[in-house]
């Protein structure tokens, strides 16, 4: 229990951690947030308050729950409020009050353990559109093509269109995705992983380690958590370091990624640089406009979102090359909750007949859909490594994209393509303009981008990667 603990933030992250701990009986002395439209709602019987609050209490332990601009969020807090703050992170705080729980009647009896290590990928946001299902997916169904038949994915049975090769290697877990870290969902899970006890626990996002954390606790030589990142926000690498003292690997989408982990404390040989292989045509055929009557292709495969996506800076992307008048014809592959904005914004501009909103792509459709493209535009704030990009190359298509995480790992910029600085639609638009005048680059830039790409993705050698990682980690 925590004396005087102050939790800002009213989204749905702290909506989680306040449940959890109203259902753990600890005590919040208040609840406060930046946003005055919330002031005197409430959570729970938790009412929101003004961060001035704070001036009323001598000392504080505040938890920042909010994923982004946490930094922003302290210095705020630290200008308004004179007193001694003591600072929890979020995970950190989560794995107090687990400790508080007791799970002794799913851990005290030692389990009967199976002949084989179990491998099992968590995808516990469900097996729905995105990059980490589509790879968690594949290197599962790669596990299996192998005969290692103790290959499993965690899931919340949201399982949509999943290969016949898998339908008996899903772990589903009804568990509510709406408060992942209820105690119920712990207990949930850590039943499921019991029962495939010893076990290597590959988790894709950092609320999947809380139930490894516990059972490791319990059997420390019986689990083996590793933690793929992939995503370089600033927030999440300290939420990885939060689990530093149980996960036994980081596993790393980008170099950009390694670096950082180590930088902050994660000792080298604990961390390993990982590349996804994407479907890669074995031979390039496919065409380019040259022709300078014809409209240069542009295309977007992704979320259809503002926070990092950037939807709202695509918008002003568009709206330059119709001012410098560039011959171009955009195609946005995806779903999310700028959908209709950016429908509104196409329509109210008259721009339909050269910016089209095509929906979500099956995994057959994506070659087909870059095949077409010239050009592959990314304008996000940050990335792990963008799966997008990486299938756009594979297909011969020239990236223009911002300078997010693993970007350069790819990416040689002015040979195979264009990396410009993050928010800088207008550099972006120059370089969609150089490629519009030099209709000759296409091919030549898009061939190159297609040979990085394909030296890169072999299933066979992602498959021996990770086969000599969960090796290395788990003993014989």
């Amino acid at each position: 229990m925590m004396e005087n603990l102050v939790v800002y933030g009213a989204g749905k992250r702290g909506r989680n951690l306040i449940s959890l701990i109203d259902s753990c009986d600890w005590e919040i002395r208040a609840v406060v947030d930046g946003n005055q439209t919330l002031w005197g709602t409430y959570i729970g019987s938790y009412q929101i308050q003004a961060p001035e609050a704070l001036k009323d209490i001598d000392e504080v332990t505040l938890c920042i729950t909010p994923a982004f601009h946490a930094d922003g969020i302290r210095s705020y807090i630290t200008d308004i409020f004179q007193g001694k703050v003591e600072e929890i992170s979020y995970n950190c705080l989560i794995q107090k009050i687990y400790a508080t729980v007791d799970f002794s009647d799913l851990l005290g009896a030692v389990p009967v353990y199976n002949r084989n290590n179990s491998i099992i990928f968590a995808c516990l946001d469900g097996m729905v559109l995105g990059g980490v299902q589509e790879w968690t997916k594949d290197i599962c169904t790669k596990f299996l093509e192998e005969k290692n038949e103790n290959t499993y994915i965690l899931s919340t049975g949201n399982n949509g269109n999943i290969a016949a090769i898998l339908e008996n290697h899903m772990l589903n877990v009804d568990i509510d995705t709406e408060n992942m870290n209820s105690v119920e969902n712990i207990r949930k899970l850590i039943a499921c992983l019991k029962e495939r006890l010893p076990c290597v626990l590959v988790t894709s996002y950092p609320y999947e380690v809380f139930a490894g954390k516990i059972i490791k606790k319990a059997y420390p030589d019986k689990i083996r958590i590793i933690s793929g990142i992939r995503n370089a926000a600033e927030n999440t690498y300290q939420e990885y370091i939060d689990f530093h003292e149980c996960v036994d690997a980081y596993v790393c989408v980008s170099s950009d990624i390694t670096r950082e982990m180590i930088k902050r404390g994660a000792e080298t040989d604990r961390v390993h640089t990982m590349i996804c292989p994407v479907n890669c045509p074995g031979r390039l055929v496919r065409s380019y406009m040259t022709r300078r009557k014809q409209p240069v292709r542009l295309g977007y495969a992704g979320r259809i979102v503002v926070l990092q996506k950037r939807m709202d800076l695509i918008e002003k992307l568009i709206e330059v090359l119709e001012a410098r008048k560039i011959n171009y014809y955009f195609e946005l592959a995806g779903e999310g909750d700028y959908l209709q904005k950016m429908q509104e914004f196409i329509i109210g501009r008259h721009l339909q007949e050269k910016v089209k909103l095509v929906g979500v792509l099956d995994k057959q459709e994506i070659g087909s859909f870059w095949n077409d493209k010239d050009i592959c535009i990314n304008i996000a704030d940050f990335e792990g490594r963008s799966r997008s990009v990486a299938e756009a190359m594979a297909n011969g298509v020239v990236p223009i994209v911002t300078n997010t995480s693993g970007a350069k790992d790819d990416i040689r910029d002015g040979e195979n393509g264009y990396i410009v600085a993050i928010g800088d639609y207008e550099a972006i638009a120059d370089k969609v303009a150089k490629l519009e005048q030099n209709r000759d680059l296409l091919p030549d830039m898009g061939m190159k981008a297609h040979i990085e790409l394909k030296r890169k993705c072999s299933m066979d050698k992602h498959y021996q990667f990770w086969k000599e990682v969960i090796h290395f980690e788990v003993d014989e």
